[in-house]
């Protein structure tokens, strides 16, 4: 399997290239379904999908924002009704940060945050509700503002959106926030639907 991936990938182009954009031959995912499901357990054990031999993967993946060394992060991606985790999302934004960065063929500025983004947020407001706000007890979030938390990042006086993904815990749910500088606003995408979206 390995060996396959291995010339496939030799092949492609440039995943930031536009041109990138492909559905793998039938081939590949046939030994992509084959892999997935080799080694894994007959009947689900609570959140283990695979045997720990089987689990690790050697060498594992670097995709500059999350290291990935277990196959049960690519179950949970290809399977429905599994849960996204933070690194997949970390990664995606990555690549959208660096795919804006790198073709300079997208009409619209933007930046992106990461899943750490909403946690350190939400901090920051139960740490300051009743007082003042002081950027220097959270610098983190000034770092993400001026372009040096993440790769890729840009500074958010130089784009007109910045795309935030968003975790309720209470839901297990991920949204998308986009912020529009310009605007001053924060649009919401919500995927859950709700008791008023069909008519209760």
């Amino acid at each position: 399997m390995r060996n396959m991936l291995l010339c496939w990938i030799i092949f492609l182009p440039c995943p930031f290239a536009d041109e990138a954009v492909c559905v793998p031959p039938p081939s590949i995912l046939g030994a992509f379904n084959i892999w997935i499901d080799e080694g894994a357990y007959k009947r689900k054990r609570s959140k283990l999908m695979y045997p720990p031999k089987v689990d690790h993967l050697i060498p594992g993946y670097d995709f500059t924002v999350a290291f990935v060394g277990s196959k049960t992060c690519f179950h949970s991606l290809y399977y429905l009704g599994q849960l996204i985790l933070d690194s997949h999302l970390d990664v995606i934004f990555y690549y959208f940060r660096k795919k804006a960065e790198v073709t300079k063929t997208c009409k619209i500025s933007f930046t992106t945050t990461d899943t750490l983004f909403n946690v350190n947020v939400l901090k920051a407001y139960a740490a300051t509700q009743d007082k003042t706000f002081s950027w220097s007890k959270f610098a983190g979030l000034c770092d993400y503002i001026v372009g040096f938390q993440l790769p890729c990042s840009k500074a958010w006086e130089e784009v007109d959106h910045v795309f935030m993904p968003i975790y309720f815990k209470t839901q297990m749910h991920w949204i998308l926030a986009r912020f529009c500088i310009n605007d001053w606003c924060i649009y919401v995408y919500n995927s859950m639907v709700s008791p008023r979206d069909i008519g209760i």
